[in-house]
This record gives structure tokens, sequence and C-alpha cells, in this order.
């Protein structure tokens, strides 16, 4: 269900004309984190579930699509364009210091 956040924003990134690296790392790092929930959980989950209803199913869909096209509007199309600076700012680095752990949690819990 997640699949849409992955690809709308590869694609909108893909037909992107400007690829500062800042825009780069913060689609990569996001991507992390969507290619996990998206491709990997789902072949973690125990078997024996019930089913899913379809209406939860189409609305996840055109949230995932909204949030990759939201995101990747804010990343490429939005004009505004962090420079190579922005690698040494505090917000960059607190945030990456607290994102990186975050996703290993995230993704260790999937396996509980």
């Amino acid at each position: 269900m997640e699949a849409p956040a992955v690809f709308v924003i590869l694609l909108l990134y893909a037909n992107s004309n400007a690829k500062p690296p800042t825009t780069t790392i913060f689609v990569v790092l996001r991507q992390l984190y969507y290619a996990c929930r998206t491709f990997i959980y789902p072949l973690l989950m125990r078997e024996g579930r019930k089913g899913f209803p379809i209406v939860l199913v189409a609305l996840a869909l055109l949230f995932n699509c909204a949030n990759g096209y939201v995101n990747g509007w804010f990343l490429f199309q939005s004009g505004r364009s962090l420079g190579v600076s922005w690698f040494a700012n505090p917000r960059f680095i607190a945030g990456t210091i607290m994102f990186l752990p975050g996703l290993c949690i995230h993704a260790r819990s999937d396996h509980i």
C-alpha cells in the first residue's frame, strides 16, 4: 500500500531538472524508510492474518500518492534549494543523528 510513496517521488526526482546534493540526500534518507516499509516489512509479516478491508487499501494508496507528490513537489518544484553548506547546519546534523537510529529501531521492531 505504500509503494506509491516510493514510486511517485522517484518519478518526480527523475523528471526534476536540478538535483542538488542536499535534495539527493533527503530523497535517499526518505527512500530508505519507505523501502523498508514497502518491500521488507510485508515479507516479515506472519502468516494467518485476517483480510484487510479494500476501502482501507484504497485510502492508503490515495494517501501515499498524495504524500509522495507533496514531498516531491517540496523537494523538486518549490524552488527552495539548499546549498552544500546545509550539510554543516546543526539542524541537518541533529536530524540525521536522530533519523538513523530511529530507522534502525524501526527496522528492528519489525522483527519482533
